[in-house]
């Protein structure tokens, strides 16, 4: 038995080093001596984070031998040392060569500051002895200094003693040092100390960074997205209790043989320099760099400033991705050069995201939004329409066009062709021709003129041929050399390709010319609002604010944007359209018998095989062909409700609910009855989804939907919108009492979480927006608009809330 166990030990341990994956090495080269300002490094190697990943990582911590920073970047570049850290002075390095990258932040926010001695002096004027250890790390305390009007010509740099009896003793007016040493730095012969924080007076700088090689990054990106994720992990790991950590640095890592004491408050000072939002981590953030390079440009450290794009985390490794879906109208390529613009500006203001386009036809849009593989759509607004109807589309904002004659958000369509075409003249001459748009889905390039030949008794079947060309640019292509006799396409796109110099304005003819005040374009039809920005169903909240809040703010329209925005204009005159037209979303589907035996044939044959074989028995014929005959009935109803109700949570579906809406709205404008319509929305669902799995996130919209039946009349209408979207109607309710039910509902949803098998307690708030009937309002679209403005002021406003307007 002893040696079967001997031979067993002996496999285990042979296995183990055949499998064994072969740890690549790296070496990362720190700034300080081994301390609590480098812990996260040491966490992640302690915890066998890099070894997870298959990094054998070799931490080297200063030396003497390594005082220079030039020897660093020396080794960096030649790749003997894989990994360093820098601070925001790496600008400096890189304005000199394009040999490195920062991969990521460490401190968002610097150590800095500037002590003075004379507690009654709050800045150093009249002063010029200031020791600091070289004016590019003490970049942040220069402007400072230069902020409280000193001269650069006043300012007498000395090399640093680290001795704080030069400052009691008047030998210098000001010393450099680290708010670290704050809480340590006594009193000196009677004489108190003064602290400037650069950050006070808004010289925000970074603390430590993390660099690496270009050439590295190149060779090796999966790995150096490996490490900062891990070293990343690390640092979380590490303030999630200073403490503990604090002891680690004591026991192991305490080259300056400080108490453990003085490590917690040195960890609890340096949590707070981390970063601003412990759920992200620290942001590398394009402006922040851009002031601080002004800060350098000052000081004549740098001449110009640099390419952050390529310098600042190259390959997006620490912020989200976010995929906007454009509709490319005139093809891949033109949609690409056009929406770039908006997209870099982007990202240079948006630091935690990393803002993508995906140029789309019509039907990759439709398929993207429904299976959410993207996080946001930028379509026309009938699109939209339809979209929001099929999907939950929320809009967002309404595009702002630019033209000569100043911001347009309305468009049409211009139908035309060729100037030499005798035989055109007006829109009944077009029966009988060839005629070309861009996609049966186009608003602008196809639905918008349909609409005005319907009106000028022009239907499609009146066409000799009715062509699809995709893009506008195709329609007016087939149009100028004449293999197709007239066409339709949105407008300005004619202008937009004279300016280009494509094509010439001469050899169009307009058919069915209109004139707008203030519309500057060709146009053939009525105007209507512009294109819809919107975001997906479930995309998440945070996202959607900071891209929202990023195309609301004027101070980003400049002259290379594409186009500004503003909040969403009114859509009733495309929804009218849709209407007349008998388009999605208002295609009429009526629920009649046929229909159900068409969907429901399978119940029904089998109800009549049953009949069938009681008659064949004719064994209580009668009595069992009127208990069929009931039971049809019954699944008719059953039928019929399912076409009403929303299968999860068993409340009026979408459909359903707009339809009796609209009834409720005509009564109370009939009858000058008061009328609230209640928005509400689930607070952070999609992280539900995300943490615990879409079955959990049903049940919770369940346990929502029971909820707040509760607190509902039988008069009060309750729908399922879409997602986690719910809207309620109340009748005879005036705002006072409607503030009250919405409040109840909302404290009910905060005191009713959702219990796991495990016990474990899922906590969920609502945010909910108000509005009541007004004389001003013409159709229930008009309501429920107000009420969703007051539903996006509530998530604007820290959510679980309730906000009437």
């Amino acid at each position: 038995m002893k040696k079967l166990s001997i031979l067993v030990i002996l496999v285990l341990l042979l296995s183990k080093s055949l499998f064994a994956v072969e740890l690549q090495k790296v070496s990362l080269q720190l700034q300080l001596s081994n301390q609590f300002q480098l812990v996260g490094f040491y966490i992640a190697k302690e915890r066998g984070y890099y070894e997870d990943i298959g990094l054998d990582v070799q931490i080297k911590p200063f030396t003497q031998q390594k005082d220079k920073l030039s020897d660093v970047f020396s080794d960096i570049k030649n790749q003997t040392t894989t990994y360093a850290i820098g601070r925001s002075s790496l600008i400096i390095e890189q304005s000199k060569s394009e040999d490195f990258v920062i991969l990521d932040a460490i401190f968002e926010h610097s150590p800095s500051i500037l002590v003075m001695a004379n507690l009654n002096v709050k800045h150093p004027q009249n002063k010029k002895k200031v020791l600091t250890s070289g004016q590019a790390n003490a970049s942040s305390l220069y402007a400072l200094l230069i902020s409280q009007g000193i001269s650069k010509n006043d300012i007498l740099q000395q090399d640093h003693s680290f001795d704080i009896d030069n400052l009691s003793k008047g030998d210098t007016a000001a010393m450099a040092s680290y708010i670290l040493n704050e809480p340590s730095m006594p009193s000196k012969g009677g004489v108190d100390f003064t602290i400037l924080n650069p950050k006070d007076y808004g010289y925000d700088f970074y603390g430590d960074l993390l660099f690496t090689s270009t050439k590295e990054l190149l060779e090796n990106p999966e790995r150096a997205k490996k490490f900062v994720q891990a070293s990343r992990k690390g640092w979380a790991e590490a303030f999630k209790n200073v403490e503990v950590t604090a002891k680690l640095i004591f026991e192991k890592y305490n080259d300056q043989n400080k108490s453990l004491k003085s490590l917690i408050t040195e960890g609890t000072i340096l949590k707070a320099l981390w970063c601003d939002d412990p759920k992200i981590g620290p942001v590398l953030d394009y402006k922040r760099f851009d002031e601080i390079a002004d800060i350098y440009i000052l000081n004549n450290l740098i001449s110009k400033k640099p390419n952050f794009k390529k310098f600042l985390d190259p390959l997006n490794f620490n912020r989200h991705q976010i995929t906007i879906g454009i509709l490319a109208e005139h093809g891949v390529a033109k949609a690409i050069k056009a929406w770039t613009p908006l997209i870099e500006n982007m990202n240079f203001d948006l630091s935690k995201y990393n803002v993508i386009i995906k140029p789309l036809n019509f039907e990759e849009i439709d398929q993207a939004v429904k299976k959410r593989s993207m996080d946001f759509v930028l379509t026309n607004s009938m699109q939209y329409i339809q979209l929001e109807a099929k999907y939950g589309t929320s809009r967002m904002a309404t595009r702002i066009n630019k033209s000569p004659k100043g911001p347009v958000n309305r468009y049409g369509a211009v139908i035309f062709t060729h100037a030499d075409n005798k035989k055109i003249n007006t829109l009944k001459d077009l029966e009988n021709k060839t005629f070309a748009a861009v996609n049966p889905a186009s608003f602008g390039g196809w639905i918008m003129a349909k609409k005005t030949l319907l009106d000028a008794d022009v239907k499609e079947t009146d066409f000799k041929s009715l062509i699809f060309l995709k893009t506008h640019d195709n329609v007016v292509e087939a149009i100028l050399n004449k293999s197709v006799e007239a066409g339709t396409v949105r407008t300005d796109t004619l202008e937009a390709l004279s300016s280009d110099g494509e094509i010439d304005l001469t050899k169009i003819k307009v058919l069915h010319q209109l004139h707008y005040d203030n519309f500057p374009y060709l146009v053939s039809t009525e105007l209507y609002p512009e294109w819809s920005f919107a975001n997906v169903a479930n995309t998440n909240l945070q996202a959607s604010n900071a891209i929202l809040s990023y195309l609301l703010d004027s101070e980003h329209w400049n002259s290379s944007s594409l186009s500004n925005w503003s909040i969403p204009s009114d859509y009733k005159p495309i929804r009218d359209l849709l209407r007349t037209l008998k388009m999605e979303p208002f295609k009429p589907t009526p629920i009649t018998f046929k229909n159900i035996v068409k969907e429901y044939s399978f119940v029904l044959l089998g109800i009549v095989a049953l009949i069938v074989t009681l008659i064949v028995s004719n064994r209580y014929l009668n009595a069992v062909v009127r208990k069929r005959t009931k039971e049809l009935i019954q699944v008719n109803k059953k039928l019929e409700l399912l076409a009403h109700t929303d299968e999860l949570t068993k409340i009026a579906n979408r459909r359903q609910f707009l339809q009796m809406a609209e009834q409720y709205f005509q009564l109370s404008k009939r009858n000058k009855t008061s009328l609230v319509l209640l928005s509400l929305d689930i607070d952070w669902f999609k992280d539900i989804n995300d943490t615990y799995g879409h079955d959990v996130g049903d049940e919770v919209l369940k346990l929502f939907s029971r909820t707040l039946e509760k607190h509902l009349r039988k008069s009060d209408l309750f729908g399922r919108i879409g997602g986690e979207e719910f809207s309620i109607l109340l009748q005879n309710t005036s705002d006072n009492d409607a503030l009250a039910i919405a409040e109840k509902m909302r404290e009910g949803i905060e005191e009713t979480p959702y219990i796991l098998k495990n016990k474990e307690q899922i906590h969920f708030t609502v945010s909910i927006g108000i509005s009541s009937m007004r004389e001003t309002f013409n159709e229930f679209s008009d309501l429920m608009k107000v009420a969703d403005k007051a539903l996006y002021k509530a998530k604007e406003t820290n959510r679980n809330k309730v906000v009437i307007l």
